[in-house]
């Protein structure tokens, strides 16, 4: 198993595919918000997982619009979001789903907004997205009606199927033929299962084995292993110990794992290369880097669970800037709930700062900026605890909450 950096900064929400080799696209953004920010998309490549090009610009907007959220489903065709001052969460909306092809000059975009006119607001699901054996995709899209979010799932030959509850979503198919779905859910992950290429799919079900805070992973068919496998954080509450558990009998149980990383650690995608080993893309560091790591059916071991214990996770970092912007409306997150609600700097503030492009994002921190942590102690859980970057090491600052470490 071997890990490397992408990109340190205001990066998120990796897409990857093989194309010739890997490519990966993720969110380059001018603070840690998401969508309506003005987000651009940047993309990297590599050969082998371990050394990347330099992130360059893919997907681009301009004046106060947003890009974002994509999903990668073959190296010319992915879906991400449109923005212009008002996201998923906001009344009315104006986030726009798109469907994007590649050629030699680059991205091309058009709206998908006719499949969602019956529902207040869409986004497709982000990471990495399926091709049935068939040769038609499928893709999950995130869609909410008043304050009930749920899943709508399109095939490309237009036929649409929605499923009550769940959040983001992917989705692999396994040498049966069967799709298996697995969604993000506060406290563990949720699965579905389509026996008809995507006609019908199951009502959504808790996986009891596969714990997690509400975080976007993956799920995916290995090759080289034969087995079914998932990209998950193994916490109920923080966003910390990314895994990759594996499974022998479709999803029944889950008996095996690849541990990543066991401090933070947030959205995941992954893809198995030619040679049979995987490529896992995600975020790090309290989302302020971008990694990938290579693991091989060598590193798959028994899995052992391992007690809940008192842990702290840096969340992210709010960059203490000096943008131009434009204060819009920001709902009430508390009528959403952890785990649900977008990622913004100041959560419970009545307005969020739209930047104006112009200015480059500042991509290391200095004194002042805001280290946002979630603690986990004695059985309560804090989340948004803020202390001012002081200059001192992550683990220096960690240790004045004396909290298992």
């Amino acid at each position: 198993m071997r890990t490397s950096l992408i990109a340190r900064g205001l990066y998120r929400i990796p897409a990857l595919v093989w194309d010739q080799g890997l490519l990966t696209l993720f969110d380059a953004r001018l603070s840690v918000d998401d969508l309506p920010a003005p987000i651009d998309v940047v993309s990297a490549r590599s050969s082998d997982g371990i050394t990347w090009t330099t992130p360059e610009p893919a997907i681009v907007e301009t004046e106060h619009r947003g890009v974002g959220d994509v999903c990668l489903v073959t190296g010319d065709l992915c879906f991400h979001g449109l923005s212009n001052l008002a996201g998923f969460f906001e009344d009315p909306t104006d986030l726009e789903p798109r469907l994007a092809r590649r050629d030699v000059s680059g991205w091309t975009s058009i709206s998908m907004a006719h499949y969602f006119a019956d529902v207040d607001a869409a986004f497709a699901s982000s990471g990495t997205g399926l091709v049935l054996a068939d040769g038609r995709w499928i893709q999950s899209f995130v869609v909410r009606r008043g304050r009930e979010i749920s899943l709508r799932i399109l095939r490309s030959d237009g036929h649409i199927t929605d499923i009550a509850g769940g959040n983001e979503s992917a989705m692999t198919q396994l040498p049966s033929g069967r799709i298996v779905l697995h969604s993000r859910g506060v406290g563990h992950r949720l699965s579905s299962v389509s026996d008809d290429f995507g006609e019908t799919f199951t009502p959504l079900e808790p996986v009891p084995e596969l714990i997690d805070p509400g975080c976007n992973g993956h799920v995916f068919y290995w090759k080289a292993a034969g087995m079914l496998a998932a990209t998950h954080l193994a916490d109920p509450d923080l966003r910390r110990h990314l895994v990759v558990d594996l499974s022998s009998d479709e999803g029944l149980t889950w008996t095996h794992r690849i541990t990543i990383e066991r401090e933070e650690a947030a959205y995941s995608t992954a893809v198995e290369m030619p040679n049979g080993d995987v490529a896992v893309v995600w975020e790090a560091e309290g989302t302020r880097a971008i990694k990938c790591t290579v693991i091989s059916v060598d590193d798959i071991s028994l899995r052992i669970d391992e007690p809940i214990s008192d842990a702290i996770s840096l969340r992210h970092v709010g960059i203490n800037d000096d943008h131009d912007g434009i204060e819009v409306a920001l709902p009430d997150a508390s009528q959403w709930g952890e785990g649900v609600f977008k990622i913004v700097s100041n959560p419970d503030a009545s307005t969020q700062k739209i930047r104006t492009r112009g200015k480059p994002a500042r991509q290391t921190l200095e004194i002042g900026d805001e280290l946002v942590f979630d603690i986990r102690k004695g059985g309560e859980v804090a989340y948004g605890v803020t202390v001012p970057y002081d200059g001192r090491s992550l683990g220096e600052v960690k240790q004045d909450f004396g909290v298992g470490l």
